[in-house]
């Protein structure tokens, strides 16, 4: 594996200094201002898709459990435990939490938003991850139970994405959210910004620091860079490969860099010909040039991926890299033996909302014009990007996909591009049966060098038929002014927890 590093010798400086930096004792009050690459499309976790807008998440509500740096911490749940064969699963709740409008947090409202996530019209984005629960129960207000129909390994990630909201405001979580987390949404004004103001509830005593979160929503690259230059926002959530180097430069910048499970990638419909044949999904394979990818898209940093999970996992099988490599050749036969000698035409489309998107795809268009192929890539925003992948209108798409977890079973059943409920890409349970059973017995396997295989034929089943090609890491490079402290990513999902956030002017 072609392994590359995401940052140089002077982002770590450059971190470590901001490290030192926020060391000082914190200062209560003041409002930052930070530069969002992408609007919302809604508050409501469950049905956000875009990736930009979960990192934002936490601000409003807070999860059970939490993922830190590769490991659980608690979260609403101080401690948990399982049973012995890992069916079911006790939480301890935290008292003294109140929900942002002043009512007490309980057990019964763990149940209600639980039953929510199972409901595939309510939980709609993380119902999958809750597809073997069998039920909960609060015994008391402080104590919550959860079952599973057998042994899983998915549960603590699950929870993990079990973001709680208040039963009392469900109707208008979309536009006008009640959490318990450090901060409550004042306004929203679509395509504009959306303001947020400290909890006085919040739970941990003296936090939030700040007095309040500005979020400006500016979808540009460059403007975003020029704003935080000239101190006009405190934060960019995204900075572009482009202008990583002129950041880096300046000294009142600080630079901060997280590689989420997340990933970029191709995606096909297999419900539309001529993608509903095996041999052109696989041309497509081998016409996928990473190495371009990452020279020409991000200046030759940043990783490649070959595989979904991440190189890192105990289950990452290296072996299967080179499943596929760029082989035009071999990709102009395969269509040759597809009765596609002479091409075809067909649209990707791409979310504009993920940086890199739009450059993948043209890197790939300019290989497929070599052996006859018409790629015309039609760049769309996230707000209208998700209507189209969840309505299957699409012929192939440029996007991100991935979920912050730790066990590769909540991937693959909980990922829209790997699981085989509800996936936007023609995989339905019964369409390879073989990966669909692997998938069950992993999720549930308890000797490790089992799984181990499970994982690898689950992985070498999703190659073999090609209907997503991972191309890129989802590295996250977020700039701050020197006046920001306490602000780091270093979670599993690079989301951004403000509540220790405080300004030093």
């Amino acid at each position: 594996m072609n392994k590359l590093k995401t940052v140089s010798t002077i982002l770590v400086i450059v971190l470590l200094m901001a490290g030192f930096a926020s060391a000082e004792t914190p200062v209560r009050g003041g409002t930052i201002s930070i530069a969002a690459s992408d609007d919302w499309s809604t508050f409501d976790p469950y049905f956000q898709i875009s990736l930009s807008n979960r990192i934002y998440n936490p601000m409003l509500f807070d999860t059970l459990i939490r993922i830190g740096d590769g490991v659980y911490e608690p979260g609403l749940a101080t401690d948990w435990s399982f049973n012995e064969d890992r069916t079911q699963i006790t939480l301890n709740l935290r008292e003294g939490v109140k929900f942002q409008d002043g009512r007490d947090f309980t057990a019964q409202d763990v149940v209600w938003n639980l039953k929510r996530a199972m409901d595939t019209e309510a939980g709609y984005h993380i119902t999958e991850f809750f597809a073997d629960c069998t039920g909960v129960e609060a015994l008391d207000d402080h104590t919550v139970v959860v079952s599973w129909a057998e042994t899983s390994w998915i549960i603590e990630d699950s929870l993990s994405m079990l973001y709680i909201i208040s039963p009392d405001n469900a109707g208008e979580v979309d536009k006008a959210p009640i959490g318990t987390g450090p901060f409550a949404l004042k306004e929203w004004k679509p395509g504009d910004r959306a303001e947020f103001v400290r909890n006085e509830y919040y739970w941990v005593e003296g936090q939030p620091y700040l007095d309040g979160v500005n979020v400006r929503i500016i979808n540009d690259n460059q403007s975003r860079t020029v704003n935080l230059i000239a101190g006009d926002v405190d934060i960019i959530d995204i900075v572009s490969t482009q202008d990583l180097n002129l950041l880096l430069r300046r000294g009142n910048i600080n630079i901060f860099d997280n590689a989420p499970p997340e990933y970029k990638n191709f995606s096909v419909n297999m419900n539309r010909a001529p993608f509903d044949n095996i041999l052109v999904r696989q041309a497509i394979a081998y016409s996928v040039d990473r190495e371009a990818i990452r020279q020409m898209v991000y200046d030759g940093q940043g990783d490649v991926r070959y595989l979904p999970l991440v190189p890192n996992s105990k289950y990452y099988p290296t072996e299967l890299e080179d499943y596929y490599t760029y082989d035009l050749d071999k990709a102009k036969a395969l269509l040759e033996e597809a009765g596609l000698a002479d091409g075809f035409t067909f649209t990707i489309t791409v979310n504009l909302g993920i940086d890199g998107c739009l450059g993948h795809a043209e890197v790939l268009q300019n290989s497929l014009r070599q052996i006859g192929v018409n790629a015309i890539i039609e760049p769309v925003e996230s707000a209208s990007f998700f209507p189209k992948l969840t309505s299957h209108d699409f012929d192939m798409v440029s996007f991100g996909t991935g979920e912050p977890i730790l066990d590769p079973s909540a991937y693959f059943s909980g990922a829209a591009v790997a699981r085989t409920t509800r996936n936007f890409f023609g995989v339905e349970e019964d369409t390879f049966p073989r990966y669909t059973e692997l998938i069950a017995k992993a999720a549930s396997e308890l000797d490790e060098e089992a799984r181990k295989q499970q994982y690898h034929d689950i992985l070498e089943i999703q190659l073999e038929q090609s209907w997503t090609i991972p191309v890129s890491s989802t590295v996250k490079v977020v700039a701050t002014t020197d006046e920001v402290q306490n602000f780091d990513v270093n979670n599993l999902a690079g989301n951004f927890h403000l509540q220790s956030v405080w300004l030093s002017k």
